[in-house]
């Protein structure tokens, strides 16, 4: 096993740097994902990534919220769920190399390049809400707004997005 594959110190302490005050149950090595990735892709570096994630709420925080009268859907609730309060935090801050809170995150990335934290990456990143919308409302431009990054990925999310239907349609 290498050093870097190590979970304490390149998993678990490094997410802890990322997102200081939330506790992830799993989490796996940067490097050990990255040393897979270089062993199956070949592509210098340039890809895409689509990940869809459920904002479920753990068991325990479950029952704590349901016992203070709150319901799946409710803000107060959707902001405890896995991806609003774990994985998209964790994301912009390895991209921004900024801590949810605005403080830089101190130490260096250790892939072939090593360069800190706290620089961040180049790549961006976008995060969208899926909802389901009636058909009709859909056919009538009602819902225009909510299904524009859809519509986007599905032309293959080359340019700028189009979030406000124009006014000749």
């Amino acid at each position: 096993m290498k050093t870097s594959d190590n979970s304490g110190n390149y998993r678990s302490a490094l997410l802890r740097q990322f997102v200081p005050d939330r506790k992830f149950p799993f989490p796996k090595s940067l490097y050990a994902v990255e040393d897979t990735l270089r062993l199956f892709i070949q592509d210098g570096g340039s890809r895409q990534c689509i990940s869809i994630m459920n904002n479920e709420v753990a068991a325990e925080e479950h029952a704590a919220l349901t016992r203070a009268g709150l319901h799946a859907g409710d803000p107060d609730w959707e902001k405890w769920g896995i991806c609003n309060y774990i994985t998209m935090p964790r994301i912009k801050a390895a991209i921004t190399g900024r801590t949810p809170e605005g403080i830089e995150i101190e130490g260096d990335y250790k892939f072939v390049d090593e360069f800190p934290i706290s620089d961040g990456f180049k790549e961006n990143v976008e995060f969208f809400a899926l909802t389901y919308e009636r058909p009709i409302s859909v056919k009538h431009n009602l819902v225009f707004q909510r299904i524009a990054p859809l519509l986007w990925l599905r032309a293959g999310a080359q340019g700028r997005r189009i979030d406000e239907l124009p006014e000749n349609g």
